[in-house]
């Protein structure tokens, strides 16, 4: 796990844990209820820090489909990658 504080440009990190988001949810009978939903998207995959302005993070996706996108540090908790780690995915996604 590392905090947003240690974050820097450059650096490669994967998503550890997305915080869910609870819904409420009404059916035709009227009855009420809470729905959590877990996001697990960004959860393994390499990406690359590009930008910081906290709370809020660009990252890119480096896969054989790169694209980016903004993570809110509030909602995701981001832990470091080894160097093992990267080369690992990354050599397998280049075959």
């Amino acid at each position: 796990m590392i905090s947003p504080g240690e974050l820097s440009v450059g650096q490669y990190v994967t998503v550890l844990e997305n915080k869910s988001f609870e819904t409420l949810s009404e059916d035709s009978l009227d009855i009420v209820q809470t729905v959590t939903r877990i996001d697990r998207s960004g959860m393994g995959e390499v990406l690359l820090i590009l930008a910081i302005n906290l709370p809020y993070i660009v990252v890119e996706r480096r896969s054989n489909l790169n694209f980016r996108y903004t993570v809110d540090t509030r909602r995701t908790i981001l832990m470091e990658l080894s160097k093992e780690y990267i080369e690992a995915l990354m050599d397998k996604q280049c075959e």
